[in-house]
């Protein structure tokens, strides 16, 4: 008995770095905006886009789920947005923007609400070299969901944290 504990322990020793390597060899967070440039341009056609190699920010532009998706990233300032215009606002209406920063707090989970301009955006930021390709195709879901569900539930997918 003691034996076979110490052999399955050996085993899990053992495997368990190349089980996590194996993971993480397929998913490992963006070096640069080379790599995120070959991304989108793999997974979403068709694409237009601002940047050229050795570019320190660029944009991308493309259509996922019925929606127009832009992608703005900065290298030198280690930041990307993945954003979509969801519609103009009126900012003498503070019910629409209390229940915004309501569902910022607890439905809209990692995308998020912002306004510029009088036009209401669905939004995600996160440092460029933390973010992953299932982390990016994630916010890019969820930033097409919440823009989707504005005046209905407010919410990015079917979890939420809380009232808000």
């Amino acid at each position: 008995m003691t034996k076979s504990i110490f052999l399955m322990a050996l085993v899990i020793f053992f495997a368990m770095p190349f089980a996590v390597a194996q993971n993480a060899a397929g998913d490992v967070a963006f070096t640069g905006l080379n790599e995120l440039d070959q991304f989108l341009t793999d997974e979403f056609s068709p694409l237009q886009k601002d940047y050229a190699p050795g570019q320190a920010g660029g944009q991308w532009r493309f259509q996922a789920g019925g929606r127009e998706v832009i992608v703005v990233a900065d290298e030198s300032h280690n930041r990307i947005r993945v954003m979509t215009p969801v519609s103009q606002v009126d900012p003498r209406r503070p019910q629409l923007l209390f229940t915004l920063l309501e569902a910022n707090f607890g439905r809209a989970l990692d995308a998020r609400y912002a306004i510029t301009q009088n036009v209401l955006w669905s939004l995600f930021l996160h440092p460029l070299h933390d973010v992953k390709p299932s982390q990016l195709k994630e916010g890019i879901r969820q930033v097409v969901t919440l823009a989707d569900n504005t005046g209905t539930t407010y919410a990015s997918s079917e979890l939420s944290f809380g009232e808000g």
